[in-house]
């Protein structure tokens, strides 16, 4: 799939959230709808990331995660840097998000979305944590995602 086809493809997705996001800045004004941003963005990725591991035991999570962190890597998107029994370190180089979300005119509800990331992964399993201390959105080279798991076995 090229670089187009995965643009045109996550904005048949977020097209109508942009469009209500719009709709909210103009109805509300900015900081409003960036609330409103933040609740929807925080269900949205409950939903899309989250409700995945309901029905897989606890125990087998991490390991889900992670597997699922390095299929997804031949996307293209971010590459692995670190990978070991306990943590897992990506490098995200293209954020098909900020892209759209850029052309929307709201890239300053990007991180917003980005907040998301450290509560996800608590929610998939309370012994997952996150670090990233680089962002695309706030104008790095990529995104460096790691997650770190503390097992009590």
């Amino acid at each position: 799939m090229t670089k187009d086809e995965q643009y045109q493809q996550r904005l048949v997705e977020l097209k109508p959230l942009c469009l209500f996001l719009q709709a909210a800045v103009e109805t509300l004004g900015r900081d409003r709808a960036r609330e409103v941003a933040t609740e929807a963005f925080d269900k949205y990725a409950f939903d899309r990331f989250v409700t995945f591991y309901n029905d897989i035991p606890r125990a087998e999570r991490w390991q889900v995660f992670r597997d699922n962190v390095r299929k997804y890597a031949g996307l293209g998107f971010y590459t692995v840097e670190k990978d070991t029994d306990n943590m897992i370190k990506i490098h995200y180089h293209r954020c098909i998000f900020l892209e759209i979300f850029r052309d929307f005119g709201l890239e300053d509800f990007v991180p917003l979305y980005c907040d998301t990331d450290f509560t996800t992964c608590r929610k998939i399993d309370p012994d997952i944590s996150m670090i990233r201390t680089m962002t695309l959105a706030d104008g790095d080279p990529y995104c460096d995602h790691c997650w770190q798991y503390k097992s009590a076995r």
